[in-house]
């Protein structure tokens, strides 16, 4: 099933009610397995959580403000993704930009500045050092790339290392500039993005990142997806 890769657990449908193309524009270029990539077209979700327990961080409560994007190399919109359409013979670079309050409780929203990579598959043997702002902010990513065949059927790509910087960040809008380096030498991705929200209403960041790391969270994705 073709989801935002890393978002086989968010809420893509169930939390947006919407249905337009909006979408953003992107600058990223690289290769995947040998193959040249180069954004089309992006997607994106904005989540927010307050007093949000996680797995991660037990009795912890975080403030979490998510945003899910995902750069395309064929036109793909935010209608598409809601309603469950996949793209065949085409990459995704998947990339989540969260940023948490460990003091407050409350989400603190993105903000313009650098963030650190989080490498999902080895978080458990290799756990991030992390170091608060005054307000006792971090600021965080993680990444993967999928590619589909001729009949959808897909194949993942884990992100090794990572930097991401975002120059502008609002509620429904980001831009900035990411290079990440796949897994196993299968190939590099960088370059620009300006997300621009598919959702109406934020989705639940919460029970998002308690999918990402493990725990139930939500389908992006229910029924059988089209491939075209």
């Amino acid at each position: 099933m073709r989801k935002i890769a890393l978002l086989a657990v968010v809420a893509f449908a169930a939390a947006c009610g919407s249905s337009s193309d909006s979408g953003g524009s992107s600058g990223i270029t690289g290769t995947v397995n040998g193959t040249p990539f180069s954004s089309a077209s992006e997607v994106a979700l904005f989540g927010s959580a307050n007093t949000c327990e996680i797995a991660l961080a037990p009795g912890v409560p975080l403030g979490l403000t998510m945003a899910v994007g995902a750069s395309s190399d064929v036109a793909w919109t935010c209608n598409e993704a809601l309603t469950c359409v996949e793209h065949k013979n085409s990459r995704m670079l998947s990339l989540i930009i969260a940023r948490a309050n460990l003091v407050t409780g409350t989400a603190p929203g993105l903000a313009a500045g650098t963030y650190t990579f989080i490498d999902l598959a080895n978080i458990g043997t290799n756990p991030p050092n992390l170091t608060p702002d005054a307000q006792g902010n971090i600021a965080i990513f993680t990444a993967d790339v999928s590619g589909l065949n001729a009949t959808c059927s897909s194949t993942g790509y884990s992100v090794s290392t990572g930097t991401l910087t975002l120059s502008a960040a609002g509620a429904n809008s980001l831009t900035g500039t990411v290079n990440i380096t796949l897994a196993g030498g299968a190939g590099t991705l960088s370059g620009t993005f300006t997300y621009s929200s598919c959702n109406t209403q934020a989705f639940d960041a919460c029970a998002a990142l308690n999918g990402i790391t493990g725990g139930t969270g939500f389908d992006t994705c229910v029924g059988t997806p089209t491939c075209i």
